[in-house]
This record gives structure tokens, sequence and C-alpha cells, in this order.
């Protein structure tokens, strides 16, 4: 919410700048780990996947 406010008012002194500079760089950052969460986790989907086909597959054949 105070990252919106700063983003809309005009910087009032370079602090203000500082300071939202520092919050989009941590938003930036809780971006990111979240990407390389759905990565792995997407990953793990593909993995239960495969497990879940071969288990099929074997019974399929039996």
């Amino acid at each position: 919410v105070q990252v919106e406010r700063l983003a809309r008012q005009p910087a009032a002194d370079r602090g203000e700048l500082a300071a939202l500079a520092r919050a989009m760089q941590g938003m930036r950052e809780i971006a990111g780990r979240n990407i390389q969460v759905a990565r792995r986790s997407a990953a793990s989907v593909e993995r239960i996947q495969l497990e879940a086909l071969r288990f099929a597959r074997r019974l399929a054949q039996a």
C-alpha cells in the first residue's frame, strides 16, 4: 500500500525514492522465489505423472 502511494506521488525527496526502490527490489526478489517454487512444483507434478503412467503400464501388462 505504501509502495502504491509513493509511486503515485511526486517524490518529495531522495529518501522516498530510495524506499520505493528497496520495496520494488524486495517485490522482485519475492517474485523470483515464487517462480522458482512454481517451477519445482511443476517438475514434481511431472515426475508424479510419469510414475503414475509407468505404474498404469505395469498394471496393464500384468
